[in-house]
């Protein structure tokens, strides 16, 4: 095996391995909103004006915005796939930087 095929087995080897450990993985981002529930006219929160609190995860597919609702267990996950979503990104920026710099070598 030469040199320069040892590299890039490497660098696919130490991607592969930190890819690993990013899962659950997500992109897109959790808001808080208040919504009215299924009996607005006799709910006492929606009568007042409080409404419900949900926590909705909107992102972006084939250039349009999406929305659904997160479930109360569903929250620390979905957080924990967005923070992966993010070093993933991360992760893509760095592979891209070395592979041009190897390139250039």
């Amino acid at each position: 095996m030469s040199n320069t095929q040892a590299k890039p087995d490497a660098r696919r080897d130490k991607f592969r391995a930190a890819l690993e450990k990013l899962w659950p993985v997500a992109k897109g981002s959790l808001t808080w909103t208040r919504k009215t529930c299924g009996k607005p006219k006799t709910c006492k929160k929606c009568l007042s004006g409080e409404k419900h609190p949900s926590l909705i995860f909107t992102y972006r597919k084939d250039g349009r915005l999406h929305c659904r609702n997160v479930r109360p267990g569903q929250e620390a996950t979905m957080r924990k796939a967005l923070e992966n979503g993010r070093a993933l990104e991360r992760l893509l920026v760095e592979q891209g930087e070395e592979l041009l710099r190897s390139l250039r070598d």
